[in-house]
């Protein structure tokens, strides 16, 4: 099947229905041993909608909040909610009870889809572990619906508000559509792929492939992280896995806890996607030597404007760190200035990456004076530095707001979190800021060992003397047994510099 951009579809669940009639015997979505084939999926959406609309109110607009589960019911609920028109609004598992309830209110849910009641809470309630019960119960083939408009506010994606209010990023069925047509093209996708998800679905990143797999009639398996690698494992092996979604912080656990036996199902794979976070040199060449034959591609996006650039990193072996890609066919990737004037770039000449295009979000929910200062002129700003090389591939080598700034020089701190993976027994490490009295800041490397490894605070100084300039090089060294992460998997600065 040949995808074009800017075709007339109007929603992914109208994919969803037409594989339904034309693939009904296909598997749609497997979870552990339950294969339910899209002419199941169909049936069930449909009447998980109905319930939604004739049980609980729900009529278009409306947001639908859902705490993420690793499993169908999760699944129904997004396409579900789509189908009526309504927002979803996923959360993630573990959100804490205070900020669900700010999420219910500002976003004045209808219904709450959890596996417990919210105490107190009067947005009305549905068990989503019953949603599929539900869903074969209430379906009727009599029962008439209208697919949603492509300009209709489909998700509302909120940030973890950790260190203080969240913000919710509203995208249309346009930039569902368009980030999936990103990802086929940029994926080379084709029919009869099947794609192993571990990431936690209330993140954009899975929830894409999700929906992306969905739009191209093919199939994705929802795992839960890497609890069990036995049943990562068997995953491959019976549900025929050719493709992988394994952000940098899952591969290394995958390697951590299964050394090489990923390198068994080279002939298996077909690409292999690592984004979410920088995927370090050395984790880059580690696959290659796993996966010679697979395409191994790295990826930049946002919530806020998609998956923007991919490049397949086995191809392409003398791009080195920090490159992503080139811009995807829905992308128009620019660096700019700080007074949002585009710029030729370059290695010595950074700006901010900004993007225009129907990936791009709405805006933030009820936050039209934060959106005002990121939207402009069709443009996302973001608040990441990079650049273009000669080839036009982007490289990101950092971030604004993470940027340290030592005796007036500015250190980008995945530069030297780069450079200290390279250090024999370095399984992962993160850059943070110090007082120092003579130049403000410094740089404080803490570091996780390999098993069986000890830090040498000296030979590893030593060795980022020779990769790094002086000012670069961190003066405080600590090893720890982990390195926290938030919800999507990043290394969280903020709990280091608190």
């Amino acid at each position: 099947m040949e995808w074009k951009a800017g075709s007339s579809l109007e929603c992914i669940e109208q994919r969803l229905c037409q594989f339904a009639l034309e693939t009904p015997d296909a598997p749609a979505i497997i979870v552990k041993e339950e294969i339910t084939t899209y002419e199941e999926l169909w049936r069930l959406v449909r009447g998980a909608a109905r319930y939604l609309s004739k049980e609980i109110g729900i009529r278009k607009g409306d947001c639908v909040v859902v705490r993420a589960m690793q499993n169908l019911e999760y699944g129904i609920a997004y396409f579900g909610t789509h189908l009526l028109g309504a927002v979803f609004v996923p959360l993630e598992k573990s959100l804490p009870a205070d900020k669900t309830q700010e999420i219910l209110c500002e976003t004045d849910a209808k219904a709450y889809l959890s596996r417990e009641d919210m105490p107190g809470s009067e947005t009305a309630y549905v068990d989503l572990k019953e949603l599929k019960r539900i869903g074969e119960e209430y379906f009727c083939e009599d029962w008439e619906w209208e697919f949603p408009s492509r300009q209709d506010s489909a998700d509302i994606m909120y940030t973890t508000g950790t260190t203080g209010k969240a913000k919710g990023v509203e995208v249309t069925h346009d930039v569902l559509i368009s980030t999936a047509e990103n990802y086929i093209s940029g994926f080379c996708m084709q029919k009869g792929n099947v794609m192993a998800v571990p990431g936690p679905m209330n993140h954009v990143n899975p929830l894409r492939k999700m929906y992306t797999s969905i739009m191209t009639g093919n199939t994705v398996v929802i795992l839960d992280g890497m609890l069990s690698v036995k049943r990562f494992y068997e995953a491959l092996d019976t549900c025929h896995v050719n493709s992988l979604c394994l952000p940098p912080a899952l591969l290394r656990m995958l390697w951590k806890l299964s050394g090489e036996k990923l390198a068994e199902y080279a002939d298996q794979i077909e690409f292999v996607e690592c984004s979410t976070a920088p995927i370090t040199e050395a984790d880059k060449e580690h696959l290659r030597r796993q996966l010679p034959k697979s395409r191994l591609y790295n990826n930049y996006g946002l919530s806020e404007c998609g998956a923007m650039v991919m490049y397949d990193f086995n191809e392409f072996k003398e791009k080195g760190q920090g490159c992503v890609g080139k811009p995807m066919v829905n992308s128009h990737v620019v660096i700019v200035d700080d007074r949002k004037k585009e710029i030729k770039s370059s290695r010595k000449r950074t700006g901010l990456i900004a993007n225009k295009g129907p990936i791009n979000m709405k805006g933030y929910w009820k936050h039209p004076e934060i959106t005002a200062q990121v939207k402009e002129n069709g443009y996302v700003y973001t608040n990441d530095i990079g650049y273009f090389d000669e080839d036009g591939f982007l490289y990101v080598v950092g971030r604004e707001n993470d940027t340290i700034n030592v005796g007036g020089l500015k250190v980008e701190p995945t530069e030297v979190e780069d450079a200290a993976g390279q250090f024999p027994g370095v399984f992962e490490c993160i850059c943070v800021p110090v007082d120092d009295p003579l130049t403000g800041k410094a740089l404080k490397l803490i570091v996780v060992m390999e098993k069986g490894c000890t830090l040498n605070e000296a030979g590893l100084a030593g060795y980022l003397r020779e990769c790094l300039d002086s000012y670069k090089v961190p003066v405080i060294y600590e090893e720890t047994d982990h390195i926290p992460r938030n919800y999507v998997g990043k290394p969280d600065r903020k709990a280091f510099t608190k």
